[in-house]
């Protein structure tokens, strides 16, 4: 039987819940032997080259060049500091107590939008935040786990994205998809690059996949996000992006023999409620 828009949609960005968490795990190992700037560096270079390989082939060259420059590079330098610190805190944090804390996007975006975008929300949307915000509080209460730097490097992520993201609506540049994807990775290049005076190692052939599978799951997890968002709307697919929660706790459990304790499942599940509360009501507001 032939599968839908919305059911292709769907298995899309269920892929993306697999690539993401793989990039992260790959970079967790890495993390032990490799300084964050060097595997954002590799990381960088690595999409860079894959993704003018795919502009070549679409013949979309012409994506590399931009009218925004300033805009472009300081939303770049947003996202390169955003990966950064998500790299960094999986140093200190098992992989899916990083993840989780990420997920707390939805509920910056709204709040971000407020403040800097002059957006109206709901008493509703207020709600969103406040179960996201007990989630982090949940996985780690104030004066419990602040001390660990962890857990600060893994709540910049998101934050630090979401500035990226509001910089480039507030700036109004129009660019593709494609350029605004290859400048950002230019950036995390330059980003990554500026740790090298602090310290390299230089990677041996056994590397190389490790290295090679970071660049590689970041880009196919893009991909596989934007082809499902082309799809279907976004209340109907990110739900199914939260199955990073499972794959995450998986891949941390069957590789780094880490299992998260109860409080961090709790808060999981709390701010996963908050994200699929903000998506929901997003999705009400333009039916």
């Amino acid at each position: 039987m032939a599968l839908n828009q919305s059911q292709k949609a769907i298995l899309l960005m269920l892929g993306s819940a697999v690539s993401f968490p793989a990039m992260g795990l790959l970079a967790k190992a890495g993390t032990g032997h490799f300084p964050a700037t060097e595997l954002i560096l590799f990381r960088g270079g690595i999409s860079t080259l894959l993704t003018v390989i795919l502009l070549a082939i679409q013949g979309d060259l012409a994506a590399m060049r931009t009218k925004s420059p300033w805009v472009q590079i300081c939303a770049g330098v947003l996202w390169a500091a955003s990966s950064t610190s998500f790299f960094a805190s999986l140093a200190y944090l098992p992989f899916a107590t990083s993840v989780a804390l990420c997920f707390i996007l939805p509920m910056v975006s709204t709040l971000a939008s407020v403040l800097f975008l002059g957006e109206r929300t709901r008493p509703a949307n207020w709600i969103a935040m406040a179960v996201g915000l007990a989630g982090v509080l949940v996985i780690s209460p104030p004066g419990a786990g602040w001390g660990n730097p962890g857990i600060l490097l893994a709540l910049a992520n998101p934050i630090l994205y979401c500035c990226g993201v509001i910089l480039v609506r507030k700036m109004g540049s129009n660019e593709s998809g494609n350029t605004t994807s290859f400048y950002s990775l230019l950036c995390s290049m330059a980003v990554g690059a500026t740790g090298l005076p602090f310290g390299w190692v230089t990677p041996g052939l056994a590397d190389i996949p490790m290295l090679f599978g970071i660049g590689f799951f970041a880009l196919l997890g893009t991909f596989l996000i934007v082809a499902s968002l082309r799809r279907a709307p976004v209340r109907t697919v990110m739900p199914f992006f939260y199955a990073q929660a499972i794959s995450s706790v998986f891949g941390g459990w069957i590789f780094f023999a880490e299992l998260p304790p109860l409080a961090t499942f709790i808060g999981m599940v709390l701010i996963i409620a908050s994200g699929l509360m903000t998506y929901g009501l997003e999705g009400r507001g333009k039916a």
